[in-house]
């Protein structure tokens, strides 16, 4: 996906053998602007029964004999002297200037080839260097073509601002400039392009038009305009250009990535591709209708971005001008057709379906738990698999992240009966293991621990406020199922009741006044 990849495929397109006419590029447009409107695909405006559009129904009508102009009707009637005869007619308020009449006898005279949309025909590197010279000597060629000859080769500096403009978006680092200008290695330039190929800017440069193709700055559309965030879709973008994903892999998880073999994260949220058309809320609206309305979307949006064609026309017709049936457009549209959504949404900021993501620092974060989890995971036996050594840098570690913190060991724990209703009691048993740590073992290893308050004491030091506690739970095995549904703090031994301890709303504890 890299763009010097584009800029390949895009320029073996432009140029063609010495003296080559080729259709698309120089036959097509002219067809299309001055004869198709009467000769082309609407049959409905169709006059003289004659197509020229497609070949075979051009050379039976006689409009067209490859290689021989005198044969050839479309040759003689527009370059016809009577007024009466020649095409394109007057009231169409079209003329074909002289250029273009040679051009059209040209084509004549070397077979009259047509080609297919250019969509769908293959590139053929014409011949040329081999290697990034290629590009120089196709462009070079055309120029001198023109009596034109290229501008001399910008000063260091101009390159280095070019360049980081065109692949990030961002003028250069003046450190950057002055290095490249510095470097006297005959593949400076090079080492200059990976350097900004390789910046995380890239991708985010790359994504702009992308994202545009897609309609990913979309508002909800209809009856408002209101935004709705799907800013992971982005990401997965610029990580897709950053990481140079294979094309069709990126094709793929957009148009169909819920429908992969047990899809990722990425995958699922690279097919919200297929949620960023407009919306609506507006009370009222037939739900079925702007169900179609959705899904026309997305064969317009498909077609436009991957197949570099329009297909619009085709939803209400034959396509006049390129080549898609009507059939064809609602074809296309069933693909789409098993995407679960609502055609009128109920509430604001509400579009249906939707998937909580993590950002890549709350992953990191996640995994570092894990494996601190992992490593002190509890064995079969009912020991730490850790050792004390191990156990003993732990706590260091944990002690280490302020200087306020201390491990402090509970002078009492157990199970509290109190709660009626809580049904049955006496399922746990609790051995302090010092150090701040407290062991909960099953009192019947037989029988399946049921719903429990643990209570837990601790003293406190007078002079010595407490004001945060941090509890972290390693689970044995057997405790599988282990769920910590509440903590609850209370102060005892100043008052009649226990004083008890309220969560700010931004996490952090007060006591009750």
């Amino acid at each position: 996906m890299r763009s010097i990849s584009l800029l390949l495929v895009a320029s073996t397109a432009l140029f063609a053998a010495d003296g080559d006419v080729e259709f698309n590029r120089d036959i097509r447009p002219i067809l299309s602007e001055n004869c198709y409107q009467c000769h082309g695909p609407d049959s409905a405006n169709r006059m003289a029964g004659l197509r020229l559009d497609v070949r075979d129904a051009a050379i039976e009508k006689g409009a067209i004999t490859p290689g021989d102009l005198e044969a050839s009707k479309l040759v003689a009637r527009i370059s016809s002297e009577q007024e009466a005869l020649r095409m394109p007619p007057v009231y169409s308020q079209k003329k074909l200037t002289p250029e273009q009449i040679a051009t059209l006898e040209r084509w004549v005279e070397q077979g009259a080839a047509y080609q297919s949309h250019w969509a769908y025909v293959a590139p053929k590197r014409p011949e040329a260097p081999a290697g990034p010279a290629a590009i120089d000597a196709l462009v070079g060629k055309k120029l001198a073509e023109r009596g034109l000859s290229p501008v001399a080769e910008a000063d260091r500096r101009t390159l280095a601002r070019r360049v980081s403009l065109d692949l990030t978006g961002l003028p250069p680092d003046p450190k950057v400039v002055e290095d490249f200008v510095a470097d006297k290695r005959p593949d400076a330039y090079e080492r200059l392009v990976d350097r900004y190929l390789a910046s995380p800017h890239y991708g985010e440069r790359m994504t702009l038009p992308w994202l545009d193709l897609v309609r990913y700055a979309d508002t909800t559309g209809f009856h408002n305009d209101v935004p709705f965030a799907v800013f992971p879709y982005r990401d997965y973008v610029i990580r897709a250009f950053n990481d140079n994903m294979p094309f069709d892999r990126f094709t793929r998880e957009q148009l169909a990535g819920d429908l992969l073999p047990n899809p990722t994260d990425d995958q699922l949220v690279a097919s919200a591709y297929n949620r960023l058309n407009r919306l609506t809320t507006e009370g009222g609206a037939q739900p079925k209708e702007y169900l179609a309305i959705y899904a026309a979307d997305r064969v317009r949006t498909t077609a436009t971005t991957w197949l570099g064609s329009t297909m619009a026309c085709s939803e209400c017709h034959d396509h006049k001008f390129d080549p898609f049936l009507t059939r064809e457009f609602y074809e296309m549209e069933a693909f789409f057709a098993d995407i679960q959504e609502e055609g009128v949404f109920e509430r604001d900021g509400e579009y249906g379906s939707v998937m909580q993501v993590l950002s890549p620092k709350a992953k990191a974060r996640i995994a570092s738990i894990d494996a601190e989890l992992e490593r002190l995971t509890l064995d079969g036996a009912g020991d730490l698999e850790a050792t004390p050594a191990e156990l003993a840098r732990f706590q260091k570690r944990l002690r280490s992240i302020d200087s306020s913190w201390a491990a402090v060991t509970p002078v009492r724990a157990q199970e509290d009966c109190s709660n009626p209703d809580i049904d049955g009691c006496d399922d746990y048993d609790f051995v302090s293991a010092g150090d701040g740590f407290v062991d909960i073992e099953l009192a019947d290893a037989k029988r399946k621990p049921r719903e429990g308050e643990l209570v837990a004491e601790y003293a406190l030091t007078p002079g010595k406020p407490v004001t945060a506690m941090l509890y972290e739970v390693f689970v044995r095995k057997g405790f599988d199922a282990f769920l910590l549904s509440e903590i609850r703090f209370e102060i005892v031994g100043r008052g009649p009741r226990p004083w008890p301890v309220e969560a700010r709303r931004d996490g952090s504890r007060r006591r009750n006044r």
